[in-house]
């Protein structure tokens, strides 16, 4: 296993843990392939008698502000207050694989830490991926099932590049494409996005 793999690792295994994500290396989407739905930008906050949500990570309680980044064009700016949960700000963007909207997510490295001082050097961001749907005033977000994708990594299934150190957290290095074909492939599996999370627009 090479450094740059060794130290990807060791920066997302805490966040990724505490966020029950499948964390990837590389985006789903190239920028060229990246959409803008001004339906997107609001203020959400998580339905309170979501029906499939009880026990669907740390996104089941709190709520996030999306803005556009009027500077790079299709990007959306994620603020996010959840429960339990520091806040946090993250770079989102939107795009289709087949007649499915996704969105990708990436955390914004804070001010106070440079990435190239040795301390700020040594933070990766990491890419994760939802299934959303926008109906008016209500947002559904299915997150892919990192227990489905541990299952499949023990039984040597998962057909898919990924790096996995010690048995520890499972991070995804496939390319951009080979994401998509394999998203493309499970994307109506109920073991891939077998939980929805449903959020009402506050404003």
């Amino acid at each position: 296993m090479n450094k740059t793999k060794l130290k990807l690792l060791a920066t997302l295994f805490l966040a990724g843990i505490l966020a029950g994500c499948v964390l990837s290396f590389y985006p789903l989407f190239p920028e060229k392939d990246i959409v803008f739905n001004p339906a997107f930008v609001g203020v959400w906050k998580t339905n309170p008698s979501p029906p499939t949500s009880s026990d669907s990570g740390v996104l089941t309680e709190g709520t996030f502000s999306v803005t556009r980044f009027i500077e790079t064009g299709k990007n959306y700016l994620i603020q996010t207050e959840i429960k339990k949960e520091p806040p946090g700000r993250f770079l989102a963007q939107l795009g289709n694989i087949g007649t499915n909207l996704f969105l990708q997510i990436v955390p914004q490295q804070p001010d106070d830490i440079h990435p190239k001082r040795l301390y700020g050097g040594h933070f990766i961001q990491g890419y994760s991926f939802w299934k959303i749907t926008i109906d008016g005033d209500k947002l559904r977000l299915a997150e892919m099932n990192y227990l489905w994708i541990e299952a499949m990594a023990k039984q040597n299934k998962l057909e898919i590049k990924y790096v996995q150190r010690d048995g520890g957290f499972i991070v995804l290095t496939a390319s951009t494409q080979e994401l998509q074909t394999f998203i493309a492939k499970y994307v109506d599996s109920p073991h891939a996005f077998p939980k929805t999370i449903e959020f009402m627009r506050q404003k």
